[in-house]
């Protein structure tokens, strides 16, 4: 049946006609403004009180008159209405249909869609115009929220993919069966591969053959499972092979993304070929350094012996030919520079077993105190303090630390010793031992007011064997400094020198204490 000639559609138009009720009822109910306008009275229109409310107004303060609505309407938009109004009128075939903005009484903006047609005499002429207005803030406002989203994602999708792009390591997007979907030119230049040659390759063949058997497998439950992971569990053991052939170290860590193409891995991949290079040398060093402290321990151990006959034997000589020394001087000299050369010999081997013996690992840290330890100093130096008539000034209420208490005893007795044997013997030795207690950190000076050093020469007193005064000046073997240097790093602290030739010199040692 044609729903034009239904019934009930000519009945409702006898009842728009007839009963005023039910055209109230549809212009109420189902619009949010009616109007009706004299186009021969320009001047003269009428708009219902739905549409008044809508825009906050009172309808009873509102007059029948097209000035009332003009005056709050957005002028842009009424210029497009009175356009779209004229070419209405000139051609009835032109809708006049338009969304235009009113100003509410409380300053806000309403949105209205405004529809409309002309009523015309039998000339064809228009003569009045009927429409209505639908209110589509809500639309408007949520079209402006989705826009501003949109914006947001736009602009968060161009972040993400400037960091993809810009990032410092590889980035390659591969799906689930390890097909590579993207790459950023950092991973050109790292595989030697153009990004049309990536879209034509699977990560695998990234990976030497000997490591990429499980990789599918392995990928596939990646994407099921998720979460960020590192391909490869054990340092150094995961290869890549560029272009060209080379084969690389790389670590890869992995990251499951949602996209609108669906899931999508991430692979961030690092080339540390040159770090695993820097480990492996590191790792020869220190066994090397191992290798060469047991065979200084070994050697230094072998030495005592011999030299321990050496001593004992000249003694002997000494003692039977006593008379026959006494007779010549130059003799007796020569026979005195042999056994000193020998005990000199001695302590210097004993030096560098001391010195080799020295191990972070084998530290034994107890509670140590300041004073204590230099009480033990000075007893163990007493000769020599007393020969020089040294001042030794120390705190007696500095807090305890930790340490290898007799490790930090040889450290200070080697600092206090060197200050006596380099004292200005112009004046009183004076040498004050600080303690100074940070955070996690106890920080230790010992200071004299010798004849320091000179500063070209401050960068080489920690070297093993360096002298600075010949030793017909100063005795010593030239690895007490080394030893005190050894100390320290063994604690994990640092040690260092100021110094002003002719002015003294300080030595700061740190030892943390976490």
């Amino acid at each position: 049946m044609d729903s034009n000639n239904s019934y009930l559609k000519k009945e409702l138009y006898q009842l728009i006609k007839t009963d005023d009720r039910v055209f109230d009822f549809i212009q109420d109910a189902c619009l949010d403004g009616f109007w009706y306008w004299d186009i021969e009275k320009p001047e003269n229109e009428w708009m219902n009180d739905k549409f008044w409310h809508v825009l906050g107004y009172d309808p009873t303060d509102k007059k029948p008159l097209a000035a009332e609505w003009q005056n709050i309407i957005n002028q842009d938009d009424l210029r497009v209405a009175m356009d779209n109004f004229n070419k209405h009128c000139a051609d009835p075939g032109h809708s006049y249909d338009q969304v235009v903005r009113y100003k509410h009484k409380n300053g806000s903006t309403v949105w209205i869609r405004c529809r409309g047609f002309a009523l015309r005499d039998q000339n064809n002429m228009p003569i009045r115009m009927i429409g209505s207005h639908i209110d589509i803030t809500e639309q408007k406002l949520f079209e402006a929220n989705l826009q501003n989203k949109n914006d947001e994602l736009d602009q968060a999708f161009s972040q993400s993919e400037q960091l993809f792009e810009l990032a410092p390591d590889a980035n390659l997007m591969v799906d689930i069966n390890g097909n590579i979907i993207k790459a950023n030119q950092q991973a050109t230049a790292l595989f030697g591969y153009s990004n049309e040659e990536f879209n034509h390759l699977n990560i695998q063949q990234l990976l030497i053959s000997s490591q990429n058997a499980q990789h599918a497998d392995n990928i596939k439950h990646y994407f099921q499972t998720g979460g960020s992971r590192k391909m490869g569990a054990q340092r150094g053991k995961l290869q890549a092979v560029t272009k060209s052939g080379d084969i690389i170290f790389v670590e890869i860590t992995l990251n499951l993304l949602d996209t609108a193409a669906g899931k999508l891995a991430l692979a961030t991949i690092r080339d540390v070929t040159d770090k695993e290079a820097l480990i492996a040398k590191l790792e020869y060093q220190i066994a090397e350094n191992k290798r060469l402290e047991q065979f200084a321990f070994a050697a230094s151990h072998d030495l005592q012996e011999p030299l321990r006959k050496i001593i004992s034997f000249s003694d002997s000589v000494e003692s039977r030919i006593s008379p026959l020394l006494n007779k010549d001087e130059r003799v007796k000299y020569e026979f005195s520079r042999i056994i000193h050369s020998a005990e000199r010999m001695r302590s210097m081997v004993s030096d560098i077993q001391r010195l080799s013996q020295i191990d972070s690992g084998k530290l034994h840290l107890s509670q140590c105190c300041l004073y204590d330890i230099v009480e033990n100093v000075k007893l163990d130096l007493a000769m020599s303090i007393n020969s020089s008539q040294a001042i030794i000034n120390v705190e007696s209420k500095a807090n305890d630390f930790i340490a290898d208490k007799n490790l930090i005893t040889l450290l200070i007795e080697n600092l206090v010793s060197n200050a006596i044997k380099f004292r200005n013997t112009d004046s009183t030795t004076i040498i004050n031992i600080d303690q100074q207690d940070h955070h996690n950190l106890t920080s230790i000076s010992v200071s004299d007011n010798g004849i320091g050093i000179a500063a070209k020469y401050k960068h080489m007193i920690f070297d093993a064997f360096f002298k600075l005064h010949p030793k017909s000046q100063f005795e010593g073997s030239g690895i007490g400094l080394a030893t005190c240097k050894h100390i320290i790093e063994a604690h994990g602290g640092t040690i260092e020198c100021r110094s002003e030739l002719g002015h003294g010199t300080s030595f700061i040692f740190t030892l943390p204490q976490n």
